[in-house]
């Protein structure tokens, strides 16, 4: 075409929501308004930007819209309101048009965890000169108690941890529910980072050894979490930065890291669920194991089905005895191997929070200033709140469940006073008191 302008649409976004597998097309008057062109149809670049590009002369006219193959499942805005076409006028040099899809028709509705957000989209990994996308979860109590810190996990192949992450054929962990169960079982709160795998380069980037079918940037990799992205996280979020509060976590190739982590930066690491470790793709694992002495306390999970492999298990035993031979107490390795396991998602979902309560089930959880007031619930046929308030003026009480909503609220100034709660409510939940010299404490409480 001449005088053809290379014209490349890019989005740096999208909905959280967005389902596995969907494909984004451009639909716009340059293809008819085809709804699932396949030369119109966004690639992603290694920083994660969908892209693609049109050849159009200067001066000409375009619009469009972005879809994920059929005008029901078009973009809208957050409401679900339908949006106008994006026009643009072509100028004499090529153009880089950037913008972002905040929602779909079909699904702007469904509900997202609030506790899930991207932490970035493009953060960059000097260690392997690349970019990857870095999730977190934050516990239902996070954003009502500003003075609490929480352990955090780190998690490999975040694409297919959270609900509305872009998962494998497999499925999704779907951690997010399930933190939020480890938090109203009474345990407490944990920060989740998961960190997006690498497609192709998952391989090496998961092994620090060389082997016939890939590997050896693996050491690089965890120095990345170690040394650039952990130091990051303790930055910007309430972290307890400390080893004993610092646990690691993945499944398959993932797991494999995860153990190798756990050996080798026991500095950092005390805690690690290995989730059906692809053991098979390094023998050098063992004698790592059995030559990497154990320097502090840890906590290991070792987790696996039967209908996995037919060499899982043995592998998982040898691994298990290995550690054992190398001073890694019994009471510091969990085995765990189920006769109906497969290598798919929904399995680990399942045994993700049997797991996790065995890591974290010694921390100790203070929530609350004893000299401030205290919260008492008693139970005499129905659930009452006592709230003993040693300073006068007015205090205002409520209860926040564990999806970080109010579900009821008081307001009293009396220095003594009994609430009666409705029966409805039961369940680990959050007593958040405000009193009126700015002060706040926060307990949490089984009804």
């Amino acid at each position: 075409m001449d005088n053809a302008t290379k014209f490349s649409i890019c989005l740096t976004d999208i909905p959280l929501n967005t389902p596995s597998g969907d494909a984004i097309y451009v639909s716009g008057n340059f293809n008819n308004w085809q709804t699932n062109d396949e030369g119109y149809k966004m690639k992603m670049d290694e920083q994660g930007v969908y892209y693609v590009v049109i050849d159009k002369k200067p001066g000409d006219i375009i619009e469009f819209k972005f879809t994920r193959g059929s005008w029901d499942r078009v973009e809208c805005d957050l409401g679900g309101n339908d949006l106008p076409n994006y026009y643009l006028i072509l100028g004499d040099e090529s153009v880089r048009f950037i913008t972002k899809v905040s929602g779909w028709k079909d699904i702007t509705n469904e509900k997202i965890n609030p506790g899930v957000s991207i932490f970035e989209h493009n953060y960059f990994v000097p260690q392997l000169n690349k970019y990857r996308r870095i999730w977190v979860y934050l516990p239902p109590d996070y954003r009502l108690n500003r003075v609490q810190h929480y352990p955090v996990l780190y998690m490999q192949d975040a694409q297919n941890l959270f609900k509305w992450g872009i998962s494998s054929a497999n499925g999704k962990w779907n951690i997010d529910h399930s933190l939020n169960k480890f938090f109203s079982n009474g345990m407490q709160g944990v920060i989740a980072i998961g960190i997006d795998s690498a497609d192709h380069e998952s391989i090496n980037e998961y092994c620090p050894w060389v082997t016939k079918q890939g590997g050896g940037k693996g050491n690089m990799y965890i120095q990345f979490i170690t040394d650039t992205l952990k130091p990051d996280i303790d930055k910007r979020l309430r972290t307890k930065p400390e080893r004993d509060n610092t646990a690691i976590m993945g499944s398959s190739m993932g797991g494999l890291i995860s153990l190798y982590a756990i050996l080798a930066r026991q500095d950092v690491f005390s805690k690690a669920g290995i989730f059906s470790p692809a053991l098979y793709f390094a023998d050098e694992i063992y004698q790592f194991a059995a030559q990497t002495p154990k320097q502090l306390p840890v906590k290991i999970a070792l987790f696996g089905g039967e209908l996995e492999s037919e060499s899982l298990m043995k592998d998982l035993l040898a691994l298990y005895n290995t550690l054992r031979d190398s001073d890694y107490r019994e009471d510091e390795l969990h085995f765990d191997f189920y006769g109906d396991g497969l290598h798919q998602e929904w399995f680990w979902e399942r045994e993700f929070v049997h797991v996790l309560t065995w890591l974290f089930e010694e921390e100790e959880i203070k929530v609350d200033d004893e000299d401030m007031l205290s919260i008492k619930i008693r139970r005499n046929g129905t659930n009452t709140i006592h709230l003993s308030n040693p300073y006068s003026g007015f205090a205002k009480i409520c209860l926040i469940n564990a999806y970080g909503k109010t579900v009821w609220q008081q307001e009293t100034s009396a220095v003594k006073q009994n609430f009666n709660l409705p029966e409805q409510l039961n369940g680990n939940m959050i007593a958040k008191v405000k009193l009126d010299n700015g002060k706040y404490l926060f307990k949490k409480v089984k009804l």
